[in-house]
C-alpha cells in the first residue's frame, strides 16, 4: 500500500465499505503521499477512530487542494474536532466536502474561523 500512494495524486476510496482497520492501513500509506491532490474516502463505515488515523498521518500530504469526508454517518465530534485541527495545514485545500456528516453549529463556527486560513 505504500509504495500505491507515493506518487498518486487521486486517491479515491469513495463507497468502500472501508472500517476502521482498514482506515489504519490506508492511513499507513499516507505519509509519504506528497503528490496527492484529491482525497476522496466518502460513503464508508470508518468512525472517528478511522478518521483520526487517516488525519494523523494525511497531514503531511501538503499539496492536497479536495478532501471528502462526506456520507460518513459514524462520525461524531470528535472525528470533526480532529479534522478541524488539522485543516490550517492543508494551505492548497480549495474543497472541502463533508456532506451528511452531522455537523452542529458548533462545528460550523469552528470550521468557519478555521476556514479563514485559506483566503
Amino acid at each position: 500500500m505504500k509504495e500505491f500512494a507515493n506518487n498518486k495524486k487521486i486517491i479515491d476510496f469513495n463507497s468502500c465499505q472501508i472500517d476502521d482497520i482498514d482506515a489504519s492501513s490506508i492511513s499507513l500509506s499516507l505519509k509519504d503521499s506528497k503528490t496527492l491532490e484529491i482525497f476522496q474516502i466518502s460513503n464508508n463505515d470508518f468512525t472517528d477512530i478511522g478518521l483520526i488515523d487517516i488525519l494523523s498521518n494525511l497531514q503531511w500530504a501538503t499539496c492536497i487542494k479536495e478532501l471528502y469526508f462526506g456520507n460518513n454517518d459514524n462520525l461524531t465530534e470528535i472525528g470533526l474536532s480532529a479534522l478541524i485541527e488539522v485543516l490550517p495545514v492543508f494551505t492548497n485545500l480549495r474543497i472541502l466536502g463533508l456532506n451528511h456528516c452531522g455537523i452542529t453549529d458548533e462545528n460550523v463556527i469552528l470550521l468557519s474561523y478555521c476556514l479563514e486560513v485559506f483566503k
